[in-house]
């Protein structure tokens, strides 16, 4: 019977409404909770509708989703990585590994990778796909990148001292780390670890730039002026 309603519920909040003479279509996201198997007051049995609803939402809204106990273990689980997250840097428990890129042709290395790795001693190895995002969404991310581009020029001017070689490097950047600002964060980084900037490469994902290509493009232009 809740799933008849709420699938009607959709049908018809998906129906234009004219207002001031416009049209406006809108979309709805459903959370169910029932009573008493999800809860069995009312305080509890909405937060567990609403974090049904924003299950919902992540699956591509215009759909209706019931609890699940594993919903509150994600949420908890959600909330333990944002309170160890904001701390990792201060307590060094973020690292980067150096995956070698290899020129197959020539059989030789030609730079290498940097890749963020996150070890917490309570959480355990936690993977970039579910620590990054939440970065974003707290607002962490620049600091974060900030530590990965700085630790990654250290690494590369040691090798270059050590081993008497240049040693080109490729540092993952979110669309979040755009701004004006960044080349001359970079250049700052560069200058601070004496490390030319034809060893750095930076790289993002093409969906960044579909977001604002007009000023990704001029961000890019100045780092690729400096030799980027």
């Amino acid at each position: 019977e809740l799933a008849t309603l709420a699938n009607t519920l959709l049908t018809v909040l998906r129906e234009p409404v004219e207002l001031a003479h416009e049209l406006v279509a809108i979309s709805a996201s459903i959370g169910i909770a029932i009573y008493p198997d999800d809860a069995d007051d009312g305080d509890n049995l909405i937060t567990r509708a609403d974090m049904a609803m924003y299950q919902a939402k992540q699956m591509g809204r215009l759909r209706w989703q019931r609890f699940t106990p594993s919903m509150q273990q994600t949420l908890q689980r959600k909330l333990n990585l944002k309170q160890f997250l904001a701390k990792a840097i201060g307590r060094q428990e973020l690292s980067l590994c150096y995956q070698p890129q290899v020129d197959a042709a020539k059989r030789r290395l030609i730079g290498y990778e940097a890749l963020l790795r996150w070890y917490n001693p309570v959480l355990g190895h936690v993977s970039p796909v579910e620590f990054i995002p939440l970065a974003e969404e707290m607002g962490l991310i620049r600091e974060i990148g900030s530590w990965v581009l700085s630790t990654a020029l250290a690494q590369v001017a040691s090798w270059q001292k050590r081993f008497h070689q240049r040693v080109p490097v490729s540092v993952n950047l979110s669309g979040f780390q755009l701004s004006s600002a960044l080349p001359g964060q970079v250049r700052q980084q560069l200058e601070l670890h004496g490390v030319d900037a034809s060893l750095l490469t930076l790289e993002l994902t093409e969906t960044v730039l579909m977001l604002d290509m007009k000023g990704c493009l001029g961000i890019l232009d100045d780092l690729s002026e400096q030799g980027i």
